[in-house]
């Protein structure tokens, strides 16, 4: 299993840039340009280069202290343990999790 494969996806990651949420992270997606017309995208360990072309690629474990001290009882409404539900079932956990506080984000349950 590569390491792209047990971070969030890239763009899940930009997703989780755009609503604020904190770059630290101990791997990180950079665009480096491949060519003028593209940019390819690869997963480094995270270092501060100044580079905009960069986010934190978050692992599942990074997600999961994120997520504890938001995850209690009261949250779990029908109509969120449904949606969240849904995230579980993505391919991988690092997305699923992504997901989660994704939603828990833009519902302003966080």
């Amino acid at each position: 299993m590569t390491i792209e494969q047990q971070v969030t996806s890239m763009e899940l990651s930009e997703h989780l840039k755009k609503l604020g949420v904190t770059q630290e992270s101990y791997f990180m997606w950079e665009g480096i340009m491949a060519d003028v017309n593209k940019m390819r995208w690869t997963v480094k360990k995270f270092r501060e280069n100044g580079n905009p072309a960069r986010c934190a690629a978050f692992t599942a474990a990074e997600l999961g202290e994120m997520l504890r001290p938001h995850l209690r009882k009261e949250i779990w409404l029908p109509e969120i343990r449904d949606r969240m539900n849904d995230a579980i079932y993505m391919r991988d956990e690092a997305n699923s999790r992504a997901k989660m506080l994704i939603y828990l984000i833009e519902n302003k349950l966080v």
